[in-house]
């Protein structure tokens, strides 16, 4: 179902194996879509089988209105919680497609480019499931003796997306149409 998945990595947590891996909107095979994200398995065994968590594997995604703004996700286990790492990209851009970016000008592809650690998102896991809690600042990798603050209420997005990833295209939003409230949503030719 798709041709790409990235960082393949195991996360041991509550006796069950979470496999992570990330994926990328133009991977998957025709028929199948999904966004750019972190998606996710879960066994009771190393060898498995596996379940994809959340019904769907999707487990973390960007927003509608900046698909491409994070990649490269990395989950690990800190205490009671999952801790999510990655790279910000294009965090400001709301195309289809990031072939759009070589039609601007230098000047513009750096100043939009992140090219540095995105904040670290914090998740619960219980089972097949699993709940994005906050998030902790970019760069902020805690060590594992490290307590980690008090989950804070931070408004998480409640953006519509109930996760699932089908076979006639994203539902919630994902399809890549949504504009950001970035001042370089200029047509592109």
């Amino acid at each position: 179902m798709n041709q790409e998945l990235e960082r393949p990595h195991v996360v041991v947590a509550d006796g069950r194996y979470y496999l992570f891996v990330c994926s990328h909107v133009h991977t998957f095979a025709p028929g199948v879509s999904g966004p750019d994200g972190l998606y996710g398995f879960v066994a009771d065994r190393f060898e498995g089988p596996y379940r994809p968590l959340n019904g769907s594997g999707l487990v973390a995604t960007n927003p509608p209105e900046a698909p491409f703004q994070a990649y490269s996700w990395m989950a690990f286990a800190h205490d009671e919680e999952v801790l999510v790492q990655s790279f910000l990209n294009y965090y400001d851009f709301g195309g289809d497609s990031l072939d759009a970016i070589a039609s601007f000008s230098e000047t513009e592809q750096r100043d939009r480019f992140g090219g540095t650690l995105a904040p670290t998102l914090r998740l619960a896991v219980d089972g097949d499931e699993t709940r994005l809690l906050g998030t902790l600042d970019g760069w902020r990798i805690p060590t594992q003796d490290e307590s980690l603050p008090p989950v804070d209420g931070t408004e998480l997005p409640a953006d519509g997306f109930d996760g699932a990833v089908s076979e006639s295209g994203i539902r919630g939003g994902y399809g890549g149409n949504a504009a950001s409230e970035s001042g370089f949503d200029e047509p592109l030719p």
